[in-house]
């Protein structure tokens, strides 16, 4: 708790007095002090205290009785000084409540000192009122010290477990999300690259259709030797004299065959066979196109 202390006093030499001790952080003081003080002009002697005061705040009491002049009354003693705080009462001598000018100063910024406590009477039913209210908060602190004990609230071995499991439970999610997106770019990657595969294998069938030779049937018969061996296949030409060793069952199948179509041969092999074959692609057949006469 943030207390400070203010002195209650009017006259001015005791005020310069505790004025200079660092531990009274102000003062507050009333008509009915200043006229025991002295003072003749309740303005006059207010500047005083605040010219002493002039670094401390000061609370100066209005000692008008009614709404409107008790406004009237704070309004004026505010411009007195920057260190000006108007003390207004909680209720005027008539016991009625105050609240409306508190509202208004506070509503225009204007600094109050609200005085609710006016004699002993007061004050011992105050008193009281706090005592019950520290009882009422004690028992309350008891009671919920006696359910924490009855329901293990705090560290256990068992709450510590439970935090353990979630935090086990939430790092194994964040685990799983990952591997989720590792799996799902994964996947992604692959399907870019088999059609960035199948893009270049399409470039390369376009650049041999330009570059390979077309070669006559009679051309590719003369290739029909162990150590030059050609074949067709679908009307495209393999120079396979170099695969002839390699071979899963053999050169003879191969050799049989050399200089000719064995496009039916071909046909029985796998489609990683077929792709082996693409190496030594070398041309194409140069096949006669079909010629008619029409004789009248």
């Amino acid at each position: 708790m943030n207390t400070k202390i203010f002195c209650d006093i009017a006259e001015l030499d005791q005020i310069k007095k505790f004025n200079k001790k660092k531990i009274v952080k102000g003062f507050t003081t009333n008509p009915s002090l200043m006229r025991k003080a002295g003072a003749k002009d309740y303005k006059s002697y207010s500047k005083k205290i605040l010219k002493i005061c002039n670094n401390k705040p000061v609370s100066l009491e209005v000692f008008a009785d009614e709404y409107s002049e008790m406004k009237i009354q704070a309004i004026k003693i505010n411009t007195w000084g920057k260190n000006v705080f108007v003390k207004v009462p909680v209720t005027n001598s008539k016991g009625k409540f105050m609240g409306r000018i508190i509202e208004e100063l506070n509503n225009q910024n204007i600094k109050i000192n609200i005085t609710a406590v006016y004699n002993a009477k007061q004050t011992e039913k105050i008193l009281k009122l706090i005592n019950n209210l520290y009882l009422e908060a004690q028992k309350k602190e008891e009671a919920i010290m006696h359910y924490n004990d009855n329901h293990k609230v705090g560290f256990s071995i068992s709450n510590f477990l439970n935090t353990l499991t979630h935090d086990n439970r939430m790092l194994q999610e964040q685990i799983s999300l990952y591997i989720n997106y590792i799996s799902f770019f994964h996947i992604s990657q692959q399907k870019q690259l088999k059609k960035l595969h199948n893009r270049i294998n399409e470039f390369f069938d376009e650049v041999d259709d330009n570059i390979n030779m077309n070669y006559t049937i009679r051309e590719v018969f003369k290739h029909n030797k162990p150590t030059d061996c050609w074949l067709i296949a679908h009307d495209k030409v393999y120079d396979i004299t170099k695969f002839i060793e390699k071979h899963p069952i053999g050169s003879e199948p191969l050799i049989k065959k050399a200089g000719t179509d064995c496009t039916i041969d071909y046909d029985f092999h796998s489609k990683t066979a077929k792709q082996v074959w693409q190496e030594y692609k070398i041309g194409y057949v140069n096949r006669p196109k079909e010629s008619c006469c029409i004789i009248s």
